[in-house]
């Protein structure tokens, strides 16, 4: 788990991220490559990293992602949380919105997300069907 200091939070509050997959990776690599003398993950020549606009670009152009902005794995990753099922709760915490509204602006629904929550909609209206207990009151005929 990494806990950054709270001065380098925009807010001033505390953050947490959890370090799994990608991310312990990632962190691994970057501790093979550690300076002794130096506090920072990602540094310049032992230097904090204050502007990274042209170094994101040049990343984002070396993976084919020309023309992404940092803003924009923000919203990725606030669609992949809803994606993959947390709650709205778990993903404000992760992504550190600090308001349901903002966060909500981030989740974005695709047509194929609709058609996927449609088709869940579907199963579970025929388990219902098959495991129905009311049963149908028989007409009296006149």
């Amino acid at each position: 788990m990494i806990r950054p200091p709270k001065q380098y939070s925009k807010n001033k509050k505390e953050r947490l991220m959890p370090v799994i997959g990608t991310i312990a990776e990632v962190l691994e690599r970057r501790q093979a490559k550690r300076r002794i003398n130096c506090d920072f993950v990602f540094h310049r020549d032992g230097r904090p990293i204050k502007f990274f606009n042209d170094s994101f670009k040049a990343a984002a152009k070396k993976i084919g992602a020309t023309g992404t902005l940092p803003h924009d794995m923000r919203r990725s990753a606030v669609r992949n949380f809803r994606r993959s099922g947390l709650s709205e709760q778990e993903g404000m915490a992760l992504s550190r919105h600090q308001t349901s509204s903002i966060y909500r602006r981030y989740s974005i629904i695709s047509e194929e997300d609709l058609i996927e929550s449609m088709k869940r909609v579907e199963e579970h209206l025929k388990a219902e069907k098959q495991n129905r207990k009311v049963v149908p009151i028989k007409q009296r005929s006149a």
